[in-house]
């Protein structure tokens, strides 16, 4: 167990408090979380997904990521306008068929049933317009497994 006085005294001058981000591509990872939840405000219902690296990586500057290393991200289960039904479902298919394989059929069912699978995704870098965030790394889909 580290010693806590040297931890809490350790000079961080240099120390990042920048999250890894890794290079848009595809990853093999394990589903450590997927739940349905709401948003903030009450007003959304959210699919929150979590995986975790199953490989070592490089982040964008080189630097090693190690196994376990953990993406989160969300997508809405709430249809909207721009955001319909019809995508909703192509997005859960597409977890199913990374999971099941492209002949994946039926209902999604229970997202828990879903966790400690491995399974491959593309991963893209989303980059704040404004400048305010740093970038952070989104699921861009599920791929489907062979």
């Amino acid at each position: 167990m580290p010693d806590l006085n040297a931890l809490l005294n350790a000079d961080l001058t240099d120390v990042s408090t920048e999250y890894p981000v890794l290079p848009a591509g595809r990853y093999t990872v394990k589903i450590v979380k997927l739940e349905a939840t709401k948003s903030r405000d009450g007003n959304t219902d959210l699919m929150e997904q979590v995986v975790a690296l199953e490989e070592a990586a490089q982040d964008r500057d080189g630097k090693p990521i190690g196994v376990g290393h953990q993406v989160t991200d969300r997508f809405s289960l709430t249809p909207t306008e721009k955001y319909t039904t019809d995508k909703i479902h192509a997005r859960l298919k597409g977890i199913m068929q990374a999971v099941q394989g492209k002949d994946a059929a039926g209902a999604f069912g229970n997202p828990a049933d879903y966790i400690g699978q491995i399974v491959s995704v593309k991963l893209d870098v989303e980059v704040d317009k404004n400048g305010a965030y740093p970038d952070k790394n989104r699921i861009a889909r599920f791929v489907p497994k062979d």
